[in-house]
């Protein structure tokens, strides 16, 4: 499993699947893969809106 597997053709363009992980110390996009998941990781320092 690689990172492509998260990225995905549309007929509109290109679906990404991401995971959020809100209130991190850094923001980092693209922080890693997750392979289990199939998912880019993404780090933000805001938390979260609503239970999401």
């Amino acid at each position: 499993m690689t990172i492509t597997d998260a990225v995905k053709k549309s007929s509109n363009g290109v679906i990404i699947d991401l995971e959020v992980i809100p209130e991190s110390k850094n923001v980092k996009i693209i922080s890693g893969y997750n392979p289990w998941r199939k998912r880019i990781t993404v780090k933000l320092t805001q938390p979260p809106q609503k239970g999401k």
